[in-house]
């Protein structure tokens, strides 16, 4: 019985070997800032997940606690162990590239709207109704006939 959960716990630890892989090629991903590369890291990952809940179930489900105690497999229970502790280590790392490439994001896309305060205004249409719009400043620019021109950033006209 401890060879079959032996073999079963090397496969799982074979598999968090890959998932920790992925997770290394993830953060390549978030680099490189290719969206294609960051999905496609992404399937193999999930990927990789869903295989190693798989084998997870089918352990539990085959062997009992009392299975777990034998000493040939220690080794291999403090590998999974340790490859458990890089794996978590290497999701907070990349969780953080995450938020800060959020956070990035963000303020890039604050600036590009304009005021960080009140980014809508209430305006009405030709029937007096009430609409709520993107506020933005506009963009002073030069035209050739030499008079200066302003231009809404959000419609393109000219103000």
């Amino acid at each position: 019985m401890t060879t079959s959960l032996l073999c079963m716990l090397q496969n799982q630890h074979q598999q968090l070997v890959q998932l920790n892989e992925l997770l290394l090629l993830e953060r390549e991903a978030f680099g490189s800032r290719s969206p294609a590369q960051i999905e496609h890291v992404t399937q193999q990952k999930m990927a990789a997940l869903n295989a190693l809940q798989a084998t997870d179930k089918q352990i539990s489900e085959t062997f009992s606690k009392a299975d777990f105690d034998a000493e040939d497999i220690q080794s291999i229970k403090d590998d999974i162990d340790n490859a458990l502790v890089e794996l978590k280590q290497q999701n907070e790392v990349n969780g953080k590239i995450i938020q800060h490439k959020q956070v990035g994001t963000n303020l890039l896309k604050d600036v590009l709207i304009g005021s960080r305060k009140d980014k809508t205004a209430t305006t009405y249409n030709q029937l007096d109704k009430k609409s709520n719009t993107l506020k933005s400043r506009p963009i002073k620019a030069w035209s050739p006939s030499g008079f200066t021109v302003w231009v809404s950033p959000l419609r393109g006209e000219t103000v």
